[in-house]
């Protein structure tokens, strides 16, 4: 059994990324987040935790404010958490267990594969919703619901379209989740770099004067497809456009990917929408821990 001495703590500068991308490859290939070159971009200055020649390995997304280290949950970053082939509970505390006291706050997410409970420590868990993708398409409609069917009804009668190579920056324009400059930046990168690997794709729904009602970025990692910043025109909450967006990605990719990956949702609407498509619901644990001083500790309650 490992214990937190068996664990290095591993400063940016000094982490193998081959090695890192090997471990990862190896146990959860389609955990896009955390591959290194994902990281790189998407939380600079990231450390690590690595048991042995990266036999597993766990990031660590940290932070300086007002002189204090933290652990945080990054954006477009939603899991995670400890890869290895043995997720076990005592493998997951030895981790936490080695995570440096110099972090005095951690509010942050593991990944789908880590067990929900380990001793000494409160794990909460979070929804995520999935879709199986390795059947036809006429299959996986079968399992739409009727709110569903009648969306893509009125979509189709009103004469919406589905669009492919939507700009980015549209897209972001049009997000629900409003973005800062830094993340925009980071988000224009990241997509690029995939584009180039041929695993970021845009698609959009326009109405018949050519106007954006809604759009969204997938990205591709060993046939798992994430759904990546939706969004909605104010005006096009009742015309059906997100659900003919995801019903068209749906009828273009079943039998080409395995899982569509909805990154969510714990709000009950969002949840409700992606059950609407027949999503499973599948749970990731988090994690809160603060050992900030006693006078500011409130501050984060």
């Amino acid at each position: 059994m490992y214990t937190e001495k068996d664990i290095a703590f591993i400063q940016h500068r000094d982490i193998d990324r081959q090695a890192w991308d090997a471990c990862v490859g190896l146990h959860s290939p389609d955990h896009i987040y955390a591959y290194s070159w994902y990281l790189d971009v998407m939380v600079p200055g990231w450390t690590a935790l690595v048991l042995g020649n990266y036999k597993a390995v766990m990031p660590l997304p940290c932070r300086k404010k007002y002189g204090i280290q933290y652990l945080y949950q990054p954006f477009l970053t939603p899991q995670l958490g400890l890869i290895t082939s043995d997720n076990s509970p005592a493998l997951l505390r030895a981790f936490l267990d080695a995570i440096p006291v110099q972090y005095r706050y951690w509010d942050i997410c593991l990944h789908h594969r880590n067990p929900p409970e380990t001793e000494g420590y409160s794990l909460r868990s979070r929804i995520n919703l999935v879709l199986p993708l390795q059947q036809p398409y006429e299959a996986i409609r079968q399992s739409y619901n009727e709110n569903t069917l009648r969306n893509l009804r009125k979509a189709e009668t009103t004469g919406l379209l589905v669009k492919k190579d939507i700009a980015p920056a549209e897209i972001m324009a049009l997000s629900y989740q409003p973005l800062s400059p830094d993340q925009s930046s980071r988000l224009s990168r990241l997509y690029k770099m995939l584009e180039q690997r041929n695993a970021s794709f845009t698609y959009g729904v326009t109405g018949a004067d050519g106007q954006l009602l809604a759009s969204a970025i997938f990205f591709v990692q060993q046939g798992r497809a994430f759904y990546i910043l939706p969004g909605n025109s104010p005006d096009s909450r009742h015309t059906g456009a997100s659900h003919m967006l995801i019903d068209q990605f749906i009828r273009q990719y079943a039998m080409q990917l395995r899982i569509l990956d909805f990154e969510g949702s714990d709000i009950a609407t969002v949840a409700r929408f992606y059950r609407g498509f027949g999503a499973q619901q599948e749970n990731y644990p988090a994690l809160q821990l603060n050992r900030l001083p006693w006078f500011i500790r409130w501050l984060k309650k």
